[in-house]
């Protein structure tokens, strides 16, 4: 008796196929849409779009070498003809979304900064349509080729107006002057090596709960002040960096990386403060020396290759960790903390690694010489 073959793929609901597609690489989704008309239109329709270096092939950069190495015009081709062809496959799948009016959830990409190719335009118009698809996580990296590092790729105003937004991820980007802000929905922002033009405004932070800025240029202080809905904050490798002032009650995490010029950190203010972390900076036995009693939830303390502290005294009712690893000028630890349940310290190197768990502390200890 003959059976009859069942479309099992053509009876699977779009967001079950979707949710299997997850599991691979952008690139491989598009390359299922030759496989059949199913397929196609799942693939076509996968609502996280990943236009990353594994989409626009790995050895493009090495084509892009080549002739600016040798302006090879055979080399030239190639180029051209492989960035239209990937080119295309995005304008095509964007369309897709357009015409049916499809949301995008994710929309990344990671495009290259070329001084003989200007491609901003291209890229302003992709990034256009994901804002129009009320994209809700907008990555966007920009890599320069040949070593052309002081190439920025300059932010359009409208992804400033894109009211879906929850996520934003910002790499080799330069922000114009914000003129309008409306992003009643976004909760994360993330920049990296973005140059700013001097503060980031108010209406801007309005609505974030977790900040990160690194390697940022165009602004020598940072100050952040309630209203806000900040829980943590993260700020690392800002060369000109003097001084910061925070004062968000809603504050729960806070790390900073680096700042030889840094004179002055003031975030006594922020009262919920459970985790204080502070990396390469030479100010913490200042900023120690005002006291831990503003933090009256302060859980998580560390400091890594902090120079300048020579004594660390520290008093809290509610530290549970503290890690002290490879400040080379400390020659002692104070404590006062009753809840302290574990302290790492680590001189100067992995290799001579010294731990002291501490199950109660009930009076001030003095530890290392």
């Amino acid at each position: 008796m003959a059976t009859s073959s069942v479309d099992r793929i053509s009876e699977t609901p779009v967001g079950i196929l979707h949710h299997i597609l997850s599991f691979l690489s952008f690139k491989n989704v598009t390359q299922l849409s030759v496989l059949s008309k199913t397929w196609k239109q799942v693939s076509l329709t996968h609502p996280n779009l990943m236009f990353d270096p594994n989409f626009f092939g790995k050895n493009l950069e090495e084509m892009f070498f080549l002739f600016l190495r040798n302006r090879n015009f055979i080399e030239y081709e190639k180029i051209v003809e492989k960035i239209l062809n990937q080119f295309a496959v995005v304008e095509r799948i964007l369309t897709t979304f357009n015409d049916q009016r499809l949301a995008i959830n994710k929309f990344q990409l990671q495009g290259f900064l070329i001084k003989d190719f200007d491609f901003s335009s291209r890229y302003d118009g992709w990034i256009r349509q994901a804002v129009d698809a009320n994209v809700r996580e907008l990555q966007l990296s920009f890599q320069p080729v040949f070593f052309e590092e002081y190439f920025l790729y300059t932010l359009p105003q409208f992804v400033f107006l894109a009211k879906s937004l929850v996520t934003l991820t910002l790499r080799r980007c330069k922000l114009t002057p914000i003129s309008m802000v409306d992003l009643p929905s976004l909760k994360k922002l993330d920049l990296d090596t973005v140059e700013l033009n001097d503060h980031l405004p108010q209406k801007l932070l309005a609505n974030i709960e977790d900040l990160s800025l690194v390697n940022c240029k165009g602004f020598n202080s940072l100050h952040f002040s309630d209203p806000l809905k900040l829980k943590k904050l993260k700020l690392s490798y800002h060369a000109n960096l003097e001084r910061v002032y925070v004062k968000a009650s809603s504050l729960i995490e806070f790390n900073f990386i680096g700042g030889k010029r840094l004179k002055e950190i003031d975030i006594k203010h922020c009262k919920n403060l459970r985790s204080i972390k502070m990396r390469s900076v030479d100010i913490v036995s200042k900023w120690l020396n005002a006291g831990l009693s503003y933090y009256p939830t302060l859980e998580i303390l560390c400091f890594l290759r902090c120079e300048n502290l020579d004594v660390a005294n520290i008093s809290s009712a509610s530290l549970n960790t503290l890690l002290i690893d490879r400040c080379r000028d400390l020659n002692g630890v104070k404590l006062d903390a009753p809840t302290l349940s574990k302290f790492t310290y680590n001189r100067e190197s992995m290799t001579s690694q010294q731990m002291l768990s501490l199950h109660s502390v009930s009076g001030i200890h003095s530890l290392l010489s």
